[in-house]
């Protein structure tokens, strides 16, 4: 009875985040985190980059608003962080995160993603065994797995999002 009520709680919840993509036409970036240690550059991690448009834009027929702290990007910032915590409870330790808080900016998408206005959250994700200095798999791991959990809400690699069909 518990694990069923767990699981409907699981799909009521993707189904949440996934409204939350569609929405905010969420996609993502992946940018590798480095340091320097004893004289020599080493990744230590990642950065995944949730990049949505704001609902007040969409609202308003696209004409920009210029700034990027009003209420309407607060509450778009908050969405992505919602999904940005779903991703993060990983399987692989040593893994740490952190999700940056809200910058109070509209950021500009690259063509690809034809220059619209973002908001944007960022989670780093650093490995404590490339501070021990240890080869380590768990990043390749999580990566994947974060990567396949994103997926699952539609959500692709600095593509616009997309709704899967009914097929899919």
């Amino acid at each position: 009875m518990i694990a069923h009520i767990m699981t409907q709680q699981t799909t009521e919840l993707i189904r949440h985040l996934r409204l939350i993509a569609r929405h905010h036409e969420v996609c993502y970036e992946i940018w590798p985190m480095w340091s320097l240690m004893e004289g020599v550059k080493a990744q230590i991690g990642f950065e995944v980059v949730l990049c949505g448009v704001n609902g007040h834009v969409r609202r308003e027929g696209g004409v920009l608003h210029p700034v990027g702290s009003c209420q309407h990007c607060a509450r778009s910032y908050a969405a992505l962080r919602e999904i940005a915590e779903w991703i993060v409870p990983l399987k692989k330790p040593p893994l740490s995160y952190r999700i940056n808080s809200f910058d109070h900016l509209l950021h500009l998408a690259p063509q690809s993603r034809h220059y619209r206005s973002e908001i944007i959250s960022t989670t780093a994700i650093v490995d404590q065994a490339y501070y021990n200095q240890q080869g380590c798999q768990s990043e390749s791991e999580c990566l994947q797995e974060v990567r396949e959990r994103l997926l699952k809400l539609g959500i692709r690699e600095d593509v616009l999002y997309a709704a899967r069909s009914a097929n899919a």
